[in-house]
């Protein structure tokens, strides 16, 4: 059962790398190249070392946040402790969190999924 478990779960980072890769080649052509904690995250935030947040909807319709730092490169996937990527249902809960947790947030991009094609759409904000 637990080879099954793997092969899904396989099924599954692929599809997310698949994503990514495309976000990423829209992204400055930037690569995913690691992950963070939320720990880590808000150290980042603090130090000013941040460059861009990035909001990805995923296929499951869910929101996942992915960070660019100033002195590292690549995207790098938000997770919890246990190295899941740490995803919001909905947007307005994410915007919640983001606002609770985040002292100062620099430039968001958003990519959405489109429902009834496969291309995303996308906007930016600066704060």
């Amino acid at each position: 059962m637990s080879s099954h478990l793997t092969a899904k779960q396989r099924l599954v980072n692929d599809l997310i790398q698949q994503l990514l890769q495309e976000a990423a080649e829209e992204d400055d052509g930037k690569a995913i190249c690691g992950t963070l904690i939320e720990s880590e995250l808000q150290e980042s935030l603090r130090f000013n070392s941040v460059d861009r947040i990035m909001l990805l909807q995923c296929d499951n319709n869910k929101i996942q946040i992915y960070i660019t730092l100033k002195w590292k490169e690549g995207l790098h996937l938000l997770v919890t402790q246990r190295g899941a990527p740490k995803e919001w249902v909905s947007l307005d809960r994410l915007v919640q969190y983001m606002n609770k947790h985040y002292k100062s947030i620099p430039k968001i991009t958003l990519k959405l999924r489109n429902h009834h094609e496969s291309t995303k759409t996308e906007s930016q904000t600066d704060q």
